[in-house]
């Protein structure tokens, strides 16, 4: 069999590989054996949706509360110019819709974090770059 030969990594390292030793589909009339569930680092695949969606409803309720804070302390300020509300009840709600909007703010900044944090340090685990002063390169 002829060899090929393959990139590892981003440090330009090349082996060679017999090809024929790596098998992605079963060969013609060969019947594969099932395969469990496949995980990602300890997680099934659908529990990892989950957990991204969750995420990406976080994020997105964070933003609809700083959104409609904001849009509420118009409607205080508005009032007021109206003369509907007076100047203590105006303070209030305006104060009580600032701590919304500064809650939804830090919420949604907490979960975008770990999102971030999830996502970089499993691309940096992955692709070995965390651990190159370890492994003598």
């Amino acid at each position: 069999m002829p060899a090929s030969w393959t990139i590892y990594g981003l440090r330009g390292i090349w082996i060679e590989n017999d090809a024929s030793q790596i098998s992605i589909h079963p060969r013609v009339g060969e019947v594969s054996a099932p395969t469990p569930g496949r995980r990602i680092s300890g997680m099934s695949v659908e529990a990892a949706i989950l957990v991204w969606l969750a995420i990406g409803a976080g994020i997105a309720a964070g933003v609809f509360v700083v959104a409609r804070s904001a849009i509420q302390i118009g409607s205080v300020a508005y009032r007021v110019m109206e003369k509907q509300l007076s100047g203590g009840a105006a303070t209030r709600q305006t104060i009580l819709l600032s701590a919304a909007m500064v809650g939804g703010i830090f919420v949604t900044a907490l979960i975008a974090g770990y999102a971030i944090f999830a996502i970089f340090s499993q691309l940096l685990d992955t692709t070995g770059s965390i651990n190159t002063l370890n492994n003598g390169s």
